[in-house]
């Protein structure tokens, strides 16, 4: 397996995905921070309301200007714990994504598999728990993904064109986190997947010139001891052949149609 170079250290950006309430989000996101800072970890937050201006256009927009290697975005709503952010921030030293696994039941572990089933087929996800609130990305690899999904489907593109772009793709066990639903997600599935956007700027709205509101909130961690957590129950890690069909004499490159 490939591995990316580690990331010992390195100042994050916490993205707090806000559906209900922004004033809960911004307290999570000041959690993390204290958390990130006994780790020796400077972080940034931001709070986004992708209820309002959509998923794709909210994580653009807590990305912003900021420069920060590692980026965590999160939707959860309840706050972390070190036995969430530990896993995730040691595996992404050597991957570009990872996603944080909650724990199920045998029942939930069954429609997990069922929900995953049609993702699996279509864009080669190995990852069970695709909606989870607990995320971690190298910033240089999420730069490279457009965002297209205005649902929250956005979580299941990201993980889908990561693949496509043979990028590295971990989950790791984390205890339970909740989050919010996942509402209706047909149109973006059948976009991304008939209709994918892979280049950056391409079907970008003219109308759209920036960031539609401003953070609500921006704190920096101080330094503090490393921590780590090396309990790792599984390490699924996508690294396979492209498995969609590129078309340049139409255009636009097919995500899904091989």
């Amino acid at each position: 397996m490939n591995r990316r170079d580690p990331l010992p250290g390195a100042s994050v950006r916490v993205i707090l995905m806000a559906t209900e309430d922004a004033e809960r989000a911004a307290g999570i996101g000041e959690s993390l921070v204290r958390l990130l800072g006994q780790r020796g970890r400077k972080a940034s937050t931001i709070v986004v309301r992708p209820d309002v201006h959509g998923w794709n256009r909210a994580l653009e927009q807590g990305l912003g200007e900021s420069d920060e290697p590692v980026v965590i975005v999160t939707s959860a709503t309840a706050p972390w714990t070190a036995a969430h952010l530990d896993p995730l921030l040691q595996a992404i030293d050597g991957r570009d994504h990872v996603i944080g696994r909650r724990p199920s039941t045998r029942l939930g572990t069954l429609l997990r598999r069922l929900r995953m089933l049609p993702y699996r087929v279509f864009f080669s996800l190995q990852v069970s728990d695709m909606f989870s609130p607990a995320r971690i990305h190298r910033r240089e690899a999420l730069a490279k993904i457009p965002l297209q999904s205005a649902s929250r489907f956005l979580d299941v593109e990201i993980l889908a064109k990561a693949t496509f772009f043979v990028q590295t793709i971990e989950e790791v066990p984390v205890p339970d986190l909740p989050g919010p639903g996942i509402g209706p997600l047909g149109d973006d599935l059948a976009a991304v997947f008939t209709h994918p956007i892979l280049k950056m700027g391409e079907g970008a709205d003219p109308e759209v010139s920036g960031p539609p509101e401003p953070p609500q909130g921006d704190r920096e961690a101080d330094d503090g001891p490393h921590g780590e957590n090396a309990e790792r129950l599984e390490d699924v890690a996508v690294e396979q052949p492209r498995p969609f069909e590129h078309d340049p004499p139409q255009g636009v490159e097919q995500l899904g149609q091989g």
